[in-house]
Formats: C-alpha cells, structure tokens, sequence
C-alpha cells in the first residue's frame, strides 16, 4: 500500500512480467467518475510532449482504476534533499519552476466562459487562499501589511473574473519529477474541478512552508523555492 490515500485505497502491484503498475480502488462511484472526468480535460489541454498524467491502463470496474507507475520523486523529496544538501538550490528551483509552468498550461488552457461556471467555487477558493496564507503566521509576510489588511485587499481585489480548471490540492507530494528529464507529472488529480488559479497556487506555497518547518530547512531555501514557482 502506498502513502497517501486515506479515503480510497492505493495499493502498488508487481506483475509476473515485472512491471510495476498502481490501483486505486474509489469508496464512491461518484468519485470514480470524476477521476475519470478530470482525466478527459487534463488530457484534452495537455500536449503529446508535455504530458501532465500517469497513463491509464485499465478499469477493472466501475470503482477500480489501473495506471502506470510514475518513475521518479515527488516535490517533496526534492524539497527534503534541498534541506540535506544532496541536491543544489538551483536544481530544487528549477524543479519548481517546471511545477509552476505545469500549473500554468493546466490554468491558461481553460476555455473561458463565465457563464458556464459555479462562481461559488472561487468564492470558496478565495477563502482557501486566506487560509494558506494564514500559515505563515506569525511568521513576518516579507510585505508590509499585517494579515488582515492583506485579506482586505484579496477581497477588495478578486473578482470570479477569470475562473480555470484547477488542480484542488496541489500540495507538493501531488507531482513526481521524471528522472533526468525536465518534466512534471500530476499523480493525483481527483480534487480537479473549476475554480480561481490562485489557490493551487497558495495550496503549492503553503506545502512547501509547511514542509520547511517539519523538516527545518532554511527561510533562504525556502524562499528560493517559492520564488522559482
């Protein structure tokens, strides 16, 4: 069984010819359905050089999926070899930035048509960016405002304007980074739906500060990562 799952089963199999595949068993039909709902947009917005998805090989039923094993390391474990030293502040940043580029295609790509959208959901996500910001305190936010003026302001200043398919949960062990290669792959997409593009964008930085205090690493590095992204 691999990390993460806490509601649906994921479980890593080894066949008899040796290839490593990965099966999501979903609680909920519903669920299933959308997995394979946001599959089609994603797919629909990626390219065939920049693919932004495991391949899916099979569904068994209706609440049971097949993909291929994503070869590589997640953000995360970048982020944990930046703190160690194994790996260079320039080669974690740029790991970054391809993440922030992925994000980027995922939201400019979105055929814009207001009308069609619940602009509830960015009301909802302009919530969530308050809340991710609030990570950061009482940790000093290197502009000067204190919280609450800032939160004014994104009230002031948001409107449900530009709303884009959104990842939903895009904290930073949601990408693998292939090996030897500049490329990013989402490996879970479930929490896709319509939404405001900043909030992945929170959800990503908010996961990367909360990363930084678990495992100690500096406000340089840190700050170096944001940056990139």
């Amino acid at each position: 069984r691999l990390g993460g799952g806490f509601v649906n089963a994921v479980i890593l199999v080894e066949t008899v010819e040796g290839k490593s595949v990965v099966i999501k068993t979903f609680e909920d039909e519903e669920d299933a359905a959308n997995n394979k709902k946001a599959k089609t947009i994603i797919d629909t917005i990626s390219t065939s050089d920049e693919p932004m998805l495991s391949e899916v090989l099979a569904w068994i039923d209706k609440k049971t999926v097949v993909t291929e094993k994503v070869e590589g390391e997640s953000i995360r474990k970048k982020i944990e070899k930046l703190s160690r030293d194994e790996i260079s502040q320039e080669a974690a940043d740029g790991n970054l930035k391809t993440l922030g580029a992925l994000l980027g295609n995922l939201h400019e790509r979105t055929e814009q048509n207001a009308a069609e959208y619940d602009t509830s959901l960015f009301m909802q996500d302009r919530e969530k960016v308050k809340s991710h910001l609030s990570r950061y305190i009482p940790d000093p936010i290197t502009i000067p405002v204190s919280f609450d003026e800032l939160c004014d302001m994104i009230d002031r200043n948001t409107e449900a304007d530009y709303i884009s398919y959104v990842h939903g949960d895009a904290h930073v062990d949601q990408f693998f980074c292939a090996p030897n290669k500049d490329l990013v792959t989402i490996v879970d997409y479930d929490s896709m739906r319509q939404g405001d593009p900043m909030a992945d964008v929170a959800r990503t930085v908010s996961s990367i500060r909360e990363k930084k205090k678990k495992i100690g690493m500096s406000q340089a590095k840190e700050s170096g990562l944001v940056r990139s992204l």
